[in-house]
């Protein structure tokens, strides 16, 4: 499907941000963009399943995110019957990269001829990332130091597992440590996580068999 951006976003126009132009009181017009409702339902606290599932052209790792309040909080209410005005509801989206959700919500109420807005929005997935991974700032504030931490933290390679691995010699990651071109590698033209014995060194760029840091890490 086809969304516009809400006018408070990120996004540029003319090389300002779209939230600071619309702050400052100007009017925000952002281009349509192609994205992808992979699935869409109410809470089953609401009763209720899925409304719609609908593709386009969006592409990139899926996320899922939930609006309005959490299902608990919704325990003790039934769903609305024919005739009742239904004032919130906790919807469920799987949706793809850069869909905007409140957005979608707007769509949502104006497709029923009337308004509405989020009131609490919870990303509870990203790409392989859930929530039985998380850890709250709580727990973060209370290990407080970095040899605790090491116990909890998924390692680097755990959010590169899609990008395509690359091996190198002891002097190939000495010379890209040091900022230097690689020539005549054997690998696909592309991003590639490049490794020594496991060791992560570096997220780097393949182009016709010339290797370029794109991002080196300290380790």
């Amino acid at each position: 499907m086809d969304q516009v951006p809400p006018a408070y976003s990120a996004l540029k126009v003319d090389g300002q941000r779209a939230y600071d132009l619309a702050r400052a009181g100007e009017e925000v017009v952002l281009a349509t963009r192609a994205v992808t409702i992979h699935s869409f339902h109410t809470s089953p606290s609401l009763g209720g399943g899925p409304v719609a599932a609908a593709s386009g052209g969006g592409t990139g790792p899926s996320d899922a995110l939930q609006t309005a309040p959490p299902p608990s909080a919704h325990a003790d209410v039934t769903p609305s019957r024919a005739g009742e005005v239904l004032e919130e509801a906790t919807l469920v989206a799987h949706v793809s990269k850069g869909t905007y959700i409140r957005s979608l919500a707007r769509d949502i109420a104006a497709a029923l001829g009337t308004v509405g807005h989020v009131t609490m929005l919870r990303r509870t997935k990203a790409g392989p990332f859930d929530l039985e991974q998380a850890v709250s700032l709580d727990k973060l504030d209370e290990l407080g130091h970095a040899r605790a931490l090491e116990g909890i933290c998924l390692p680097l390679r755990a959010g590169l597992d899609d990008i395509p691995a690359l091996s190198l010699t002891p002097d190939q990651t000495a010379a890209l440590r040091q900022g230097r071109v690689l020539s005549g590698i054997d690998a696909a033209d592309g991003a590639a996580f490049a490794t020594f014995q496991d060791v992560p060194v570096a997220l780097v760029d393949i182009a016709q068999g010339e290797v370029r840091v794109a991002r080196g890490f300290n380790l």
